[in-house]
């Protein structure tokens, strides 16, 4: 895993456990965490990870469809791999903050995702299962 995905895994971690309302203390936790960064870089992740502010703290945002269908643009490609996985190719950075988009809409299909800086593998208990999502997903961002 790059520096970069750590680092933003960390601040995804960061914001579901605590209230963090500036980048200024993202910044503070990150170094308390062994993450050197600078204001560029905090906003830079702060919007790939499609981070928002809610009741003046940063939240990752509640997820539906609506959500989902802001993904066009971010995935390029949807392919099957093998019967119980699929890959979703994003633009360069973007995988992450999709990943969480897929996650967070707690589609019963979907078990779960990995993501890297440009793929996200996404499995499944079943091809119906993994077939059925990847039409939906489609739908939804082709």
């Amino acid at each position: 895993m790059s520096e970069t995905q750590r680092r933003r895994e960390t601040i995804l971690e960061m914001v579901r456990e605590e209230n963090i309302a500036t980048q200024t203390e993202f910044r503070e936790k990150l170094s308390k965490r062994g993450f050197e960064t600078t204001q560029t870089t905090v906003s830079r992740d702060i919007r790939a990870l499609n981070l928002s502010k809610v009741s003046g703290r940063y939240a990752v945002p509640t997820q539906s469809d609506g959500e989902i269908s802001k993904l066009k643009g971010r995935i390029l490609k949807l392919l099957p791999a093998g019967p119980y996985m699929a890959v979703v190719h994003t633009t360069l950075g973007y995988a992450s903050s999709v990943a969480v988009v897929l996650d967070a809409a707690e589609d019963d299909d979907l078990t779960g995702t990995i993501a890297g800086d440009d793929t996200v593998f996404a499995a499944f208990n079943s091809k119906e299962q993994r077939d059925r999502w990847m039409n939906h997903l489609k739908d939804q961002v082709f």
